[in-house]
């Protein structure tokens, strides 16, 4: 439809009654998301859309994309509506969307009855709780059992037989993840050392904030608000606090007028939100970092939000902080008008936003560019979206064995009840990742800024953003805020990784590649518990989203560990296609055991510093890189992923164990100087010579490949590799190469054409010299020198010029480089 100001989403559903109104909004026919019960009826369909290009983005790391539906009860001569009118609008609304979505039975797929199917076959409909209606799950599962649509009680996450977000706590769990990694780059620990001060949006009954206010016993809340109430305390005791929080958080229905006075810090209180006058106290203001002695309600909850504290934590509802050059208007969130602030206001050090839209993006980047530390929503509040994903595919998973009579209905809910714990801990493992995959990105949009840009453009050009809506700022733009502000903040790094994992998992569950056996047995079946991958092995292997799955595991766990522009480098610096690079990805990273050293890492480095951290989390994607760059170049596209994974890891470990001693000149200083910082970096003195040696896997790998072609013992081919850097000088040459890296385009691709230019020479000068048949390295070598007296005399007279060069430009590497390309010619 032309004219509208944004793009619609895949499916619409519209839903109208004399008593109520809905929608709901899917991005893809794979898509979940809470119905909302909206309290905008001018302007719900606004909300539900803002809400559903949110979910779109939080659900990347799920199988399902981003949905979202809300409703309305018709006002009646002015009364607000009752909850029966709720439920009963509710009802109205799940049984329209249930009329026209097809439905799965043993015989195939079924149309429903008087609807025309213009599309292809949509099974997949999945709901969820959300502001109004988290009590109704039960209801929407029980339309569904009694409609006998297929997914049964899965279709609404978190009902009786469901995990309990608020009891697991799992998205305020996933919250203080974001909240623990910006605070230790700031080498600020929130359980020891300096309390935390905090102001936070919600009361202690509600799950975001009740459970984040208890994820420590070292914050100090001087003041937050919800709807109904505002709350200072200016200097709070950490225990009697944190005792009472924990009182409020278990009593059903609390608020802050139930907070014990007694217990307040002088100048302390609770008062009404809708309050035209409140008096503050010296320490209040004191506390809050402001002059006035007496403000109304929104101008106080204002003035919390500018407070200057350690952390501004978002568990509740509504957007409070725009950016300054945004109108109200814009926001959409009329509700808070009166309080809301701009960006540029913010004195907080980390906002977290447990609860969605807290602030509007622009605000975000105008507040990260200003130095302050902040996510998106998608990034901090996504455990919730993961958890109910995890539920929904376990019984879908176990959905087959009820079927076949292998266990009870109650067996299946003990089981699920059994699976919480482990599966919670993945769901936050989740987290922890994506957040230090944006301390990641920003390192490397620092030097690689080009490249991002170019990535963004071209997952715009692929039509997966909404139209006109730009994932980067221009290079213009960009450009002249690098010298305030090198590289990209991470709100907008955010929704880069989002949209990066959306588009790379789209393609690999579209490719053959998920399909693959390999790919089976390293991301479908650790998704689900261990236990149950063994029990229900062929129910694994048959699950019905089996290939989302397996594209959603290994698009996380690339984009995560090895960086969004990862693949977009690999094909653009070796004019690859995007299948390719993927599949250099899983072979690289495989033979590397890759993910099986990120976890060791993570375990070594939780007690130093960050930018410890960085450095050896930076050198395994810099082996990655040149693991997936070799399978690009040496491993046939059509051979089983299995037995090149097994046959070349097991040489790789073999060669770990020999290959250091055969290392002379500059390799051995390059060896030692990786050692030696990582050892300083991690601390763990075995895990940093393992990481040492995995930075060297491209070089045992191409090794290997001469041992294998040619079945020589790759001891003896790893020895002359590396003795013939101590007679040419390659290891000099890769450095030299390293350092003239550029984030130009051209200059880049240049790089890595005579870096791959480099390695052939090198496996040619190898295999020659393997053929001169002396049983002695040095022999051998020395023979090739006699050979071609005149071209090694040609080559030392070069390095001798290029190493009285500060810095050796392309050009004169090039020479160099076609200097010993000569040399390996004439063998």
């Amino acid at each position: 439809i032309s004219g509208l100001p944004d793009t619609p989403p895949l499916y619409e559903i519209h839903v109208n009654s004399p008593r109520m109104e809905g929608c709901h909004l899917r991005a893809g026919t794979i898509a979940r998301g809470g119905i909302r019960f909206s309290d905008r009826p001018d302007d719900y369909r606004t909300e539900i859309l803002d809400l559903m290009k949110t979910q779109t983005v939080k659900n990347a790391i799920i199988v399902p994309t981003g949905a979202k539906g809300g409703f309305i009860v018709k006002s009646r001569r002015g009364a607000s509506a009752d909850a029966n009118e709720g439920v009963t609008a509710y009802r109205t609304l799940i049984n329209a969307m249930l009329d026209l979505t097809d439905n799965l039975t043993p015989s195939g797929i079924t149309h429903p009855p008087l609807v025309k199917v213009m599309d292809t076959d949509g099974p997949y409909l999945v709901v969820a709780a959300d502001k109004g209606t988290a009590t109704f799950s039960d209801l929407a599962n029980k339309i569904a059992i009694e409609r006998e649509f297929w997914l049964g009680d899965a279709f609404a996450s978190g009902g009786e037989h469901g995990y309990d977000h608020k009891r697991l706590g799992i998205t305020a769990r996933g919250a203080w993840e974001s909240a623990r990694r910006h605070l230790r780059e700031m080498e600020r620990d929130p359980d020891r050392g300096a309390p935390v001060t905090m102001v936070g949006i919600g009361d202690m009954s509600g799950d975001v904030f009740g459970n984040g206010l208890l994820q420590s016993r070292n914050l100090k809340l001087i003041a937050a608000f919800d709807h109904r109430n505002i709350f200072i305390d200016p200097d709070p005791d950490l225990a009697t606090s944190f005792a009472e929080r924990k009182r409020l958080f278990e009593m059903p229905r609390s608020s802050w007028a139930d907070y014990d006075r007694k217990i307040l810090s002088a100048g302390g209180g609770v008062f009404r939100r809708g309050q035209k006058r409140i008096e503050l106290s010296k320490q209040a203001r004191t506390a809050l970092g402001i002059d006035a002695d007496a403000m109304d309600g929104e101008s106080l909850i204002a003035a919390i939000l500018r407070a200057p504290v350690d952390l501004l934590y978002n568990g509740g509802i509504g957007t409070y902080v725009r950016a300054s050059k945004e109108s109200d208007a814009e926001v959409g969130d009329h509700a808070n008008d009166a309080c809301r602030i701009t960006a540029n206001e913010l004195r907080a050090k980390v906002v977290v936003e447990g609860g969605n839209l807290g602030l509007t993006q622009n605000a975000r980047i105008e507040y990260a560019l200003a130095g302050g530390r902040i996510n998106t929503d998608a990034i901090d509040n996504s455990a919730g979206v993961d958890m109910s994903d995890h539920e929904v595919n376990l019984k879908i998973l176990l959905e087959p064995a009820l079927t076949r009579n292998a266990m009870s209905i109650d067996e299946r809910n003990a089981i699920l009840a059994a699976c919480g714990d482990e599966i919670a801990a993945q769901v936050i493992a989740d987290n922890h990742d994506q957040a230090l995959s944006l301390s990641l990105e920003q390192i490397r949009s620092r030097s690689r800024l080009s490249i991002f840009r170019d990535h963004a453009q071209a997952i715009e050009a692929r039509g997966l953003t909404h139209q006109g809506e730009a994932l980067l700022p221009s290079r213009e733009a960009l450009h002249e805020r690098h010298a305030r502000y090198p590289g990209l903040t991470r709100p907008e790094l955010a929704i880069v990784t989002a949209y990066t994992k959306i588009d790379l998992a789209k393609r690999l569950a579209n490719s053959p590649l998920a399909g693959d056996p390999y790919l089976a047995a390293r991301f479908l079946k650790p998704y689900f518990p261990s236990d149950l991958s063994k029990r229900f092995s062929s129910d694994v292997e048959q699950h019905r989203l089996r290939r989302e799955l397996i594209a959603t595991g290994a698009v996380n766990e690339l984009v995560d560990l090895a960086g969004s522009t990862f693949i977009e480098r690999l094909v653009r610096d070796h004019g690859a296609d995007g299948d390719s690079a993927l599949r250099a990805w899983i072979v690289g990273s495989g033979v590397l055991a890759a993910n099986d050293c990120a976890q060791e890492l993570k375990s070594a480095t939780r007690g130093v510093s960050a930018n410890a951290e960085f450095g050896s989390f930076l050198a395994l994607e810099r082996a990655c890189r040149g693991a997936a760059s070799w399978a690009l170049a040496r491993i046939d596209q059509i051979a089983p992923i299995t037995t090149i994974v097994a046959q070349y890891r097991l040489g790789l470990e073999k060669l770990y164990s020999e290959f250091e001693p055969m290392l002379a000149a500059d390799e051995r200083d390059r060896f030692e100087r990786i050692y030696r910082d990582l050892r300083r970096d991690i601390g763990d003195g075995e895990l940093a010579h393992r990481l040492a040696r995995i930075t060297f896997a491209e070089h045992l790998l191409e090794v290997l490949n001469v041992s294998f072609a040619n079945q020589i013992e790759p001891k003896r081919v790893a020895e002359i590799y590396f003795r013939l850097s101590d007679a040419i000088g390659f290891a000099w040459l890769q450095d030299a190469l390293e350092a003239a890296d550029s984030d130009d385009r051209w200059e880049r691709r240049a790089t890595v054409e005579m870096g791959a230019e480099l390695r052939a020479v090198r496996i040619r000068l190898c295999r020659t010299t393997l053929e001169i048949g002396l049983p002695s390295t040095a022999e051998a070598i020395e023979q090739l020198k006699s050979r071609h007296e005149r071209e090694f005399a040609e080559i030392n007279r070069l390095f001798s010029d290029l190493k009285t060069l500060s810095a050796p430009n392309l050009p004169a590497l090039q020479v160099a480089i076609r200097a010993v390309s000569k040399l390996a010619g004439t063998g």
